[in-house]
């Protein structure tokens, strides 16, 4: 069995391309919402009732799996080998962020849905790391 050697710029990367667009994302909403609201208290309802929308949930989903697809790409683009590790190290990497990051929050749509986000990054990490791999499958022949 071939051993996989990690490029950690690949890896670090791809773990930023990921997660650094929900942080993004997060913080504006946060901010929007703190301009109209003022202290951080006054803007949790507001926050809270956004989340509980089923709607803003799937778009936050979908965008969150379009960032994980693009770290997933792009870590397998630089990896120059063993792609889809490269790409699966970055979904681990990412899930772990998200995990640590909203440690003792409970997710606030159905629970069916946060079961359907974890399978859609899955996908989408791996969709991901398969394109990147065919591109440079196609570029070293």
């Amino acid at each position: 069995m071939k051993s996989i050697r990690f490029r950690y710029k690949a890896l670090l990367v791809g773990w930023f391309l990921s997660t650094a667009p929900s942080f993004a994302i997060a913080f504006l909403i946060a901010a929007f919402l703190g301009v109209q609201g003022g202290k951080a208290s006054d803007v949790l309802p507001d926050v809270n009732a956004l989340l509980s929308s089923n709607r803003a949930l799937v778009v936050l989903v979908v965008l969150s799996a379009t960032f994980y697809l693009l770290g997933g790409y792009v870590a397998a683009r630089m990896a120059q080998g063993s792609e889809i590790a490269h790409s699966i190290a970055v979904g681990v990497l990412s899930a772990l962020t998200g995990v640590i990051t909203s440690w003792g929050n409970t997710f606030p749509g159905p629970q069916w849905l946060n079961y359907f986000s974890w399978l859609l990054i899955a996908i989408a990490i791996l969709m991901g790391g398969y394109f990147g791999k065919s591109i440079n499958g196609r570029q070293r022949s």
